[in-house]
């Protein structure tokens, strides 16, 4: 099962890397509760394009094939304090 891609543009919504933080719900979810700031959101509303179905999203931007410590110094310059992968 695909999982989609959904983002609430509220005040308290995390950024990393430049882009909105990507919450990803069930295709039978209707709603879910934002974890910034405790509204329930629709999903219907809130669904954006899957970071590899979106060439111009910025995660495109982060280097790949990065040894551990590469990409944990890395995040540490985006000013995030753990790995994403």
């Amino acid at each position: 099962m695909q999982l989609s891609a959904a983002i609430h543009n509220c005040a308290g919504w995390p950024q990393t890397s430049g882009a909105p933080y990507v919450w990803w719900v069930q295709a039978s979810e209707e709603r879910f509760k934002c974890p910034a700031c405790g509204a329930e959101v629709k999903v219907s509303t809130a669904t954006v394009k899957r970071p590899i179905d979106d060439p111009a999203h910025p995660w495109w931007a982060v280097p790949q094939d990065m040894t551990f410590d590469e990409a944990r110094l890395f995040w540490v310059q985006q000013g995030q304090p753990r790995v994403y992968l």
